[in-house]
């Protein structure tokens, strides 16, 4: 091939990484790239991220981040405190984080994120979205990749490529078949550490001022605890309070589904937790019963 811009190109998954991916080879000049994803589309998923300078940098040269920074929060200082009493243990100031270092520190929604990274890839005239589409076998590596492609509502076709880029995350077919055509075992192990993912609305919080205050102000709050804690940050324009825990879990590894999420037990969160602040409580018990 005289030029290598030329050259086929099969992403493989539509989420960060192959947004992303996808994006940077379009920005330097490749010309065919095909983007292969499961789901049928990206849909509204995911909660709270944070995105430091660097990250923010990332997708200011993407070109994406002009779009994504409009519901984002600037992060202007860091809470750590005692998960029983609220008691503040440690403060970081973080005022002039975008002055420092030409970008700020912020935070946001996934969807957001993956929405505005989305936007971007379908100006670039190189990408296609092959939506509502797996990778239902990979039949070879070389002399060029061959896979197997099987929409959700069509006829499987094969695809082969000059360059195949694993980004199906932590189930990954392609992995799993690369490290078998090696003689090489791989796979995901369990931590015994599961994770509460809670997304609070302005009007969950409206009665309560102190809960209000936490999703007006610019701050990353932890709360720490033996061998939990909780994360919690403003996204979405402060219209949504974004919490995240840490426990360990044994429970939830043989009951999750392909995305590695499932709901939880209220009841069972309040326990783990039940030795956490009254203000702590006040935010878990705002979540609905099922969720």
């Amino acid at each position: 091939m005289s030029d290598p811009k030329d050259l086929k190109i099969a992403v493989i998954g539509a989420g960060m990484g192959g947004l992303g991916c996808a994006l940077a080879l379009a920005k330097k000049g490749f010309r065919h790239i095909d983007v292969y994803e499961t789901a049928s589309n990206l849909g509204f998923v995911g909660a709270g991220i944070q995105m430091p300078p660097n990250v923010v940098r990332v997708l200011d040269r993407l070109g994406c981040w002009p779009e994504i920074e409009e519901t984002c929060t600037d992060v202007k200082g860091s809470s750590i405190r005692q998960g029983s009493s609220n008691v503040e243990l440690a403060h970081v100031d973080m005022p002039n984080i975008r002055e420092l270092y030409g970008f700020p520190h912020c935070n946001g929604h996934r969807s957001s994120l993956a929405g505005g990274m989305y936007n971007a890839c379908k100006k670039e005239p190189a990408i296609t979205f092959h939506f509502g589409t797996a990778l239902a076998s990979l039949n070879s590596f070389a002399p060029k990749p061959n896979f197997t492609a099987q929409p959700r509502d069509g006829e499987a076709y094969p695809v082969e490529c000059d360059v195949l880029l694993s980004c199906d995350g932590i189930k990954s077919t392609v992995r799993t078949s690369l490290l078998d055509s090696v003689g090489a075992v791989g796979g995901e192990e369990e931590t015994g550490q599961a994770a509460y993912r809670i997304m609070l609305t302005r009007e969950q919080m409206a009665d309560d001022p102190e809960l209000l205050a936490l999703l007006d102000s610019d701050e990353v709050i932890r709360w720490i605890g033996e061998k939990r804690h909780i994360i919690a940050y403003p996204v979405s324009s402060h219209t949504i309070y974004n919490l995240s825990t840490t426990q360990p879990d044994s429970n939830f590894a043989a009951a999750t589904n392909a995305t590695y999420t499932t709901r939880g037990s209220k009841k069972v969160m309040l326990d783990v937790f039940h030795d956490f602040c009254p203000l702590v409580h006040r935010m878990l018990n705002l979540v609905p019963d099922g969720q």
